[in-house]
This record gives C-alpha cells, sequence and structure tokens, in this order.
C-alpha cells in the first residue's frame, strides 16, 4: 500500500525574532537559517519517517536539486518530480517568535506549474488500497482528487492555505485535516465544537481531523465524535508541527489502527516536532520516538 503525495516543494527562510513585527516597523532577526519544506515536501518526509511508502509528485525550478537529494535520502520515490524549465523552485519567508509560533508568506513559484499529464503518468503506478494526499499549495488539486476517485483511491485533503477553493469538491474527499484557522475560514464559526459540526452537516461521508494546536484534536465521522489532549511540551518552533502530526496519522490509519492510537501516535510526533528547530531536521522517525513518555496537558 503506497501514498501519493500530490504536493509543494519549498526552499525555506527562517528568521528568529523575539517578536513579530508591527506595521510599518524594521526589527534585526536573532539568527536566519535556509532549509527546505512546503507542506508537500513536510508531509511527504513525515510519512516516511512513519514508515510508510510514498511516491512524492510535484515540480522545482533549475535550483531543485538539492531538495530531490532529500528525498532520495528519505527513500521516497520521485519519479514524477519534474523540473520547471522557466519558474524557480518555490520558496517560504518564516518569521518564528520567542514563543515558536510562527508565521509564514510563500512564492509558489514551480508549484503551480504540476500538469494533467504528469499526474496521469502518476496514477498509473497506482493499485487498489493505495491513498492520495493533497493540500492546496499546488495547481490541478480538483483534476487530481477527480481522478483519485475515479481509481476508487482514498483521498486526504488538507486544505492550506485555505483560499482559492470555491470549485472544488469537498464531497469526494474521504479525510478531511485542517486547523482552526483553516476550519474557521472554512466555516465561518470560531468554536471548534461548530467548525466540525459545521463540516459534517455539509459532507456527512467525510472523517474530519480537526487540529487546535495546543489544544489538543477533534475527530469527527458519521458515527462518533472525538476529543484528543495535546502533549506538555515547550515549544521552540512549530513550522513543521502540523505536517508531522499529519503525515504519523495518516500511516497510522493506513496500517488500520483504532482512531485513538493514530491520534496518539500523531500528537506525540507532533509534541517532539514543536521542541525542535527547523522544518525537515524537526521530524521525528518512529524509532526516535519509542520510549517517550510525556503528559497529557
Amino acid at each position: 500500500m503506497k501514498i501519493f503525495n500530490f504536493g509543494s516543494l519549498n526552499i525555506d527562510h527562517t528568521y528568529y525574532l523575539s517578536d513579530f513585527p508591527k506595521q510599518g516597523e524594521t526589527m534585526p532577526c536573532k539568527s536566519y537559517e535556509k532549509s527546505y519544506g512546503g507542506k508537500g515536501l513536510n508531509q511527504s518526509i513525515a510519512l516516511k519517517r512513519a514508515g510508510a511508502e510514498v511516491v512524492h509528485i510535484g515540480k522545482v525550478g533549475y535550483d531543485g536539486d538539492v531538495i530531490l537529494n532529500i528525498l532520495r535520502e528519505e527513500d521516497i520515490n520521485t519519479d514524477f518530480i519534474e523540473i520547471s524549465k522557466e519558474a524557480s523552485t518555490g520558496h517560504a519567508i518564516i518569521f518564528v517568535d520567542e514563543k515558536g509560533e510562527n508565521t509564514i508568506v510563500t512564492y509558489s513559484g514551480a508549484n503551480l506549474e504540476v500538469e494533467t499529464s504528469q499526474i496521469d503518468k502518476a496514477f498509473e503506478r497506482s493499485e487498489n488500497g493505495d491513498f492520495v494526499l493533497i493540500q492546496n499549495e499546488i495547481n490541478n488539486i480538483s483534476y487530481i482528487a477527480k481522478k483519485a476517485k475515479e481509481l476508487g483511491l482514498k483521498l486526504i485533503f488538507n486544505p492550506a492555505p485555505f483560499k482559492d477553493l470555491d470549485g472544488f469538491l469537498f464531497e469526494l474527499v474521504d479525510i478531511l485535516i485542517l486547523n482552526e484557522v483553516e476550519g474557521k475560514e472554512f466555516t465561518g464559526e470560531d468554536n471548534p465544537n461548530k467548525i466540525v459540526s459545521n463540516i459534517s452537516e455539509k459532507y456527512p461521508d467525510a472523517k474530519i481531523v480537526l487540529t487546535l494546536g495546543e489544544d489538543g484534536s477533534i475527530y469527527k465521522s458519521k458515527d462518533e465524535k472525538l476529543y484528543f489532549s495535546a502533549f506538555l511540551v515547550n515549544a521552540i518552533d512549530t513550522t513543521a508541527a502540523g505536517d508531522t502530526f499529519i503525515g504519523y496519522f495518516l500511516l497510522n490509519v493506513m496500517n488500520g489502527k483504532k482512531i485513538y492510537d493514530c491520534f496518539r501516535r500523531a500528537s506525540l510526533a507532533s509534541a517532539v516536532s514543536v521542541a525542535r528547530k527547523g522544518a525537515l531536521k524537526s521530524i521525528p522517525t518512529c524509532e526516535e520516538l519509542e520510549g517517550i513518555q510525556l503528559r497529557y496537558r
């Protein structure tokens, strides 16, 4: 069983600050770091480190060789990643404050050049039981969703960032994973319980995962609604926490684990990631999680 991740590939520029600058304010950073990320790359790495067989589909620019090498070193299939002849690799500007919270600005670049022919070639490798993961940092996600359902594959959607989604067919989604900010944009609701109820009413066949940071997470399906507490940890950098959660959650779902165990493992991996700096290097391997004991908040 494989997971096909159609996702973004970015070069990250991270600036560590004492606080976020106000409008018109110039502020020196405490430190700077160049790394590699994008929700697509982060989630592929998290899936692989959790133990999944991952096929990544995306696009980089002339400057994307390092990203391809990173994926290959993790033993992630890169057969369907293409190199743009015109655009540069997408990149992100990340600001991280002393509390570990972040603000991110992205430039899409080659991420918006994923072609339907590239998508079709990837799906030729799919088999019954495979999963398909998409976010909203590449183009042609509606085409990917329709193709996945035509082939009878499980479709997981992380609608981040939540924009330009008016024509997307959410009724095709098997598992919808989003955070509180995206949930509010989706429904107009502030209360997490109202967010999941609103989405569930519109799309009753979808399983909904709403992540709430240090406040835990909520799961809603047609048959049940569950709340999961987060682990207590000293947060340093939350940049890849959500992506780490998604990777570990989906691997455990693919393995047929009970929903409580899926959330516990995903929450533990996410807690470990926020206690580390950076994106990719903060994502733990499954071996690193063994023996770690943390208290719930």
